[in-house]
């Protein structure tokens, strides 16, 4: 009997022991939360850098250096492109220049410069104005074709160009639908 009572009791304890283990490890994770919630985090981590913002800032993406503005991006060109390369390209039109190769040459600056994702290069872009990646490709083709061949880049003047040009097809775009409104109301 005292065998037994002894195994009962200690049954009786090790499990009031457990119960209050158990407790005290609830307790103990609930005042941890609410200590650690309690605890402001300093100003430099309350900052998360957006993925897009890091992004911009990089200097290299994918191992590939990306130029910081048009001079850099012009001179990286001439570190990558050959002789035979710029000459062919310096014999072209302007015009041709920024249509023709547009899908080989102009992908390719899109592609390793990272700037359909946004980069430190498209964010020098958006800086001056210009937000459409098609017209990025094209300031850079006509400005390294002038560079090639020796002319003024006029960069202000190109810039201005491609802006004027959004504004008005923006413009456009409003005017058509205020029209379609006004044929669909009746007016």
């Amino acid at each position: 009997m005292i065998k037994s009572f002894s195994c009962i009791s200690f049954a009786i304890l090790k499990r009031q022991h457990s119960f209050k283990f158990i407790i005290s490890l609830v307790l103990s994770f609930t005042v941890v939360d609410y200590v650690s919630a309690q605890v402001k985090p300093k100003k430099d981590e309350i900052y998360t850098v957006d993925p897009i913002e890091k992004r911009i800032q990089m200097e290299y993406i994918n191992n590939v250096y990306i130029p910081k503005d048009l001079t850099d991006a012009l001179r990286e060109l001439d570190s990558k492109m050959d002789a035979a390369g710029k000459e062919k390209f310096a014999g072209m039109t302007e015009s041709d220049a920024s249509t023709k190769v547009y899908f080989s040459f102009g992908r390719w600056m899109s592609v390793n410069w990272g700037m359909e994702e946004g980069s430190r290069l498209t964010q020098f872009f958006n800086n001056q104005g210009i937000a459409k990646l098609e017209d990025m490709i094209r300031i850079l083709m006509i400005s390294y074709h002038r560079h090639v061949n020796g002319k003024a880049l006029r960069t202000t003047e190109l810039l201005n160009h491609y802006k004027e040009l959004r504004k008005k097809e923006y413009q456009e775009l409003i005017e058509r639908a205020r029209k379609e409104g006004k044929d669909t109301n009746g007016g």
